[in-house]
This record gives structure tokens, sequence and C-alpha cells, in this order.
């Protein structure tokens, strides 16, 4: 499995990081993620419905707001858009 990094990912890529991860490591409940575009839009709108996963967004301007920042530890590799909600 292989993470991408960069300053914009298409939601439809966010969405197939998602499917490898839960092919690896299992369905996530919840997926915390930023309002940006690529997150709040109708693929992963679609995509947390076919899944079952629930989306929480973090209040706009807070990104100090996500879980990653409030955890001590979080893996890296369950980041898309934000913290997937996967055990490290």
């Amino acid at each position: 499995m292989q993470i991408a990094v960069d300053t914009s990912i298409p939601a439809l890529y966010v969405t197939h990081v998602l499917d490898q991860v839960q092919a690896v490591r299992g369905r996530p409940k919840v997926v915390h993620t930023d309002n940006g575009a690529e997150c709040a839009g109708r693929t992963m709108q679609d995509w947390a419905v076919k899944n079952p996963v629930e989306l929480r967004f973090i209040q706009p301007g807070k990104p100090v707001k996500t879980r990653t920042s409030r955890a001590s530890t979080a893996a890296s590799a369950t980041h898309a858009c934000g913290n997937a909600g996967l055990p490290a």
C-alpha cells in the first residue's frame, strides 16, 4: 500500500487510498477530516455511505481540533483527509 503526499489530492484518489487501507487494516468506524472540497464533496459522502463509515468534520478554521492533534500517537499512514480513525 502506498500513501501519497501532495498539496492537493483529488477525492477519487482519497477514496482509492481509503479502500486500500480498508483492505489491509479493516474498515474505519470514523474518518475525521477538514472541510476541504476533496473531503466534504459528494465523492467522499458516497464512499462513506457505501462503506458505512461516519465522516466527522472539524470546525472550519480549527485544524487543531483534529483527532491527530489530541492524540499523543497517531500513525501517519492512516491519514487521508485527516485521520482515518484507524488504530495505530
